[in-house]
C-alpha cells in the first residue's frame, strides 16, 4: 500500500532518524506517552531522554542502541522503538533490551 504525501512533505515519523527526533521535543514526547499509555498529559510533569546505548559487558557483545529511552517522574524507564516491519523475534529482543536496562 503506498502513501501519498502532500507537495510540501519532507519525511514520515515512520523513518527512524526521524521518530527519534521528533521524541526530543519533550511535548512531543509527552504527547506521544500520553496517547500510547492512555493517560493525561497533566499526568506527565517532566520526561528526560536517556542514554540510549546499552552497556556492553563482553568483548564478543554487540552494542545494542535503542531508538528512545525516558526517564519518568516516578523513575520508570520507558523504551520506545519504532517496529513497522515484521520481525519475528521481537519478543525476544524486547526482552533482551528489558533485561540490559535492569542490569544497569
Amino acid at each position: 500500500m503506498s502513501e501519498t504525501y502532500p507537495d510540501d512533505f519532507i519525511m514520515s515519523p515512520k523513518i527512524d532518524f526521524v521518530f527519534k527526533e521528533l521524541m526530543t521535543n519533550e511535548k512531543v514526547r509527552i504527547g506521544f506517552l500520553s496517547a500510547v499509555l492512555n493517560i493525561k498529559d497533566t499526568n506527565i510533569k517532566d520526561t528526560k531522554l536517556q542514554n540510549t546505548n546499552l552497556r556492553v559487558v563482553h568483548e564478543n557483545e554487540k552494542l545494542s542502541i535503542l531508538d528512545v529511552r525516558v526517564l519518568m517522574n516516578d523513575n520508570t524507564e520507558i523504551d520506545i522503538e519504532i517496529q513497522l516491519a515484521y520481525y519475528g523475534t521481537w519478543a525476544e529482543r524486547a526482552t533482551f533490551y528489558l533485561s540490559k536496562m535492569l542490569a544497569e
